[in-house]
């Protein structure tokens, strides 16, 4: 296995940057903004981003990140985190659909790439540590705007793979999602980051809880990172 980098978004699983100026005060329609490039719908009722916090019971809580957890009897279960960031929703979620730079910043993540054809989609690599075998996923991304809150969510695309490597795990069920909505009056922004939580062959049961508590926490703590760097530019310290 390769040594670990700061990564894996989507991989609710063990848990780029690219230093690039965002306007936050563009429109999303603006030229080469990475939100304009994605397709607009609501998430439907049944997706992990679209089930109220009712369903969720308390897990976890480090860094500032709340972890809640929707355990299903034939399913993975769906991992919600919570945090709160010093960043416009806008820059945040240009951020995030820029799916090509997720391994720069998301734990584990060791490439991400754009499939061929319509709509966009993106095939992307995560580093597992020894013993376990590399895992690989397929997504296909959306962008919902409802009322000022902004939902990049994205689906599994399995479908649009080429075969698998015999060393790497394929896992199919990858619904995830990032909101960001800014609250008034504090400077901040509050991301709810959900996925299903497919792990995908057999991990034993300390592994994926150790992955649940974990990879979010990783995930959001790499998001604000990336976020910091953009605001000020400079050399910034990359988690191992």
């Amino acid at each position: 296995m390769r040594a670990r980098i700061a990564g894996g978004v989507a991989a609710a699983l063990l848990s780029g940057l690219l230093v690039t100026p965002l306007a936050a005060e563009l429109p999303l329609a603006a030229g080469e903004d990475s939100l304009s490039a994605l397709p607009r719908r609501s998430a439907p009722p049944d997706h992990p981003c679209a089930l109220p916090d009712a369903a969720f019971e308390e897990f976890h809580e480090s860094e500032g990140v709340r972890i809640r957890i929707l355990r299903q009897p034939a399913g993975a279960p769906i991992v919600r985190a919570t945090t709160r960031l010093h960043a416009l929703p806008l820059a945040a979620a240009a951020l995030v659909a820029r799916v090509e730079g997720w391994p720069e910043w998301a734990p584990r993540g060791r490439a991400a790439t754009r499939l061929s054809g319509a709509p966009p989609a993106f095939r992307l690599l995560v580093d597992a540590p020894w013993p376990f075998s590399d895992r690989e996923y397929a997504i296909a991304p959306s962008l919902e705007e409802d009322a000022g809150r902004l939902l990049v969510f994205w689906d599994g695309a399995t479908e649009r793979l080429p075969r698998p490597a015999k060393s790497v795990v394929r896992i199919s069920r990858v619904r995830g999602g990032f909101s960001f909505e800014e609250e008034a009056g504090t400077g901040t922004t509050r991301v709810v980051y959900t996925h299903e939580s497919d792990l995908g062959g057999r991990l034993p049961g300390w592994a994926e809880d150790a992955s649940n508590r974990r990879g979010p926490v990783g995930v959001l703590r790499g998001l604000r990172r990336a976020l910091s760097r953009i605001a000020h530019p400079g050399p910034v310290l990359r988690e191992r």
